[in-house]
């Protein structure tokens, strides 16, 4: 229900599901992909990423994925989806970096990040 991982960043979800399918996410991670928003790419749907993370047994509960993009019914595991303000609209989704830490605490609903250079960045609540 809390947990630290180390953001992973992309900026589509077709890198993102490469990056899984190739076995360069990994188990502490948290997998974050930005500008999936309506006004980015259109709020496309996460499947092909949820799904090749739930079929990985080694990822399935060791990571999140974290998107300001959509889920359906059909996402399984640790997934925060439409995060808002979106990427494309300045929120704060587009200043997490590969490396930073994330602490997500689901009880408190927070979701915090700090950078590799130590500053604090909050999500939202």
């Amino acid at each position: 229900m809390q947990v630290t991982l180390r953001a992973r960043v992309f900026d589509c979800e077709e890198e993102a599901l490469q990056a899984v399918l190739k076995k360069e996410i990994k188990p502490g991670d948290a997998l974050f992909i930005r500008y999936e928003d309506p006004k980015g790419s259109g709020m496309p749907e996460m499947f092909y990423t949820t799904e090749a993370i739930a079929s990985d047994p080694e990822l399935a509960e060791s990571i999140a994925l974290i998107t300001d993009g959509r889920f359906s019914g059909a996402t399984r595991g640790p997934a925060i989806g439409h995060v808002s303000p979106e990427a494309s609209e300045g929120g704060p989704i587009a200043l997490v970096e590969n490396g930073d830490l994330i602490h997500i605490d689901i009880p408190a609903r927070t979701l915090s990040v700090t950078g590799i250079n130590g500053i604090e960045k909050h999500l939202r609540k």
